[in-house]
């Protein structure tokens, strides 16, 4: 017998709390940026029933992102791709408490890093007055740290930036979205920026660093590694 999604969620929640136990740093993108949120505290919302917001959007990165190691290098106005129903919708409160396999942890800080005003569907942008999360930080008292964004920087490629949509031609069939929203979720803005594409290099570079700061230790690149080897076989 399979294990019920219930269960294998709640599997995938528990390495991520170990993961931060261990004092690591987690980047979550999309529905894994949703998922980890909610294992350390935070609340998912949902967009009202039907809707799918895709294509190629663009977000605000407030103060605290401008200030950030992995964030700061966007552009206050930047553009990445999206393909989702659901949404951070509150972190969790600073002095929440985290039990995971080392030890119980504590959230010190939780912020928003960028910002989506409203959400669109097929007749255009609704709830302009709401701030949607599209990017967050939680740190702990271990020094472990989750990131979260909602769109895609993998996906946030000039190559590969209307993929999500295209890979999703119910899009067009379906009764909520319809041909003309799918249409235009195909569209790539003149003005687009690239750069989040970024995020996980940047995220990967700094959280190496934390590491090496932490616990003493060099990572050595894994192509001088390879060469090293192939050089000890002649």
């Amino acid at each position: 017998m399979l294990p019920s999604t219930k269960t294998l969620l709640g599997k995938s929640e528990k390495v991520i709390r170990d993961h931060l136990g261990e004092g690591k740093w987690v980047l979550g993108i999309c529905f894994g940026g949703q998922l980890a949120v909610h294992a350390v505290g935070g609340k998912i919302g949902r967009l009202p029933e039907g809707v799918t917001e895709a294509g190629w959007l663009d977000h605000e990165l407030i103060l605290e992102g401008q200030k950030d190691v992995v964030f700061g290098h966007l552009p206050e106005k930047f553009y990445a791709s999206h393909f989702h129903n659901d949404f951070v919708s509150e972190l969790p409160e600073v002095g929440t408490k985290v039990n995971t396999a080392n030890g119980e942890i504590e959230v010190t800080e939780a912020k928003i890093l960028a910002i989506r005003r409203g959400y669109k569907d097929k007749s255009g942008l609704k709830n302009e007055d709401v701030e949607y999360i599209m990017a967050s930080v939680v740190k702990f008292n271990n020094g472990a740290k989750l990131y979260q964004i909602q769109p895609h920087p993998e996906m946030s490629t000039n190559e590969k930036a209307s993929f999500l949509v295209r890979m999703n031609p119910w899009m067009a069939r379906d009764s909520e979205m319809g041909q003309e929203y799918y249409d235009s979720a195909l569209v790539v803005p003149e003005d687009a920026d690239f750069s989040v594409a970024q995020v996980i290099p940047r995220f990967v570079e700094s959280a190496k660093k934390h590491l090496e700061d932490s616990r003493g230790i060099t990572f050595v690149k894994a192509v001088l590694v390879q060469n090293l080897f192939q050089y000890l076989l002649k």
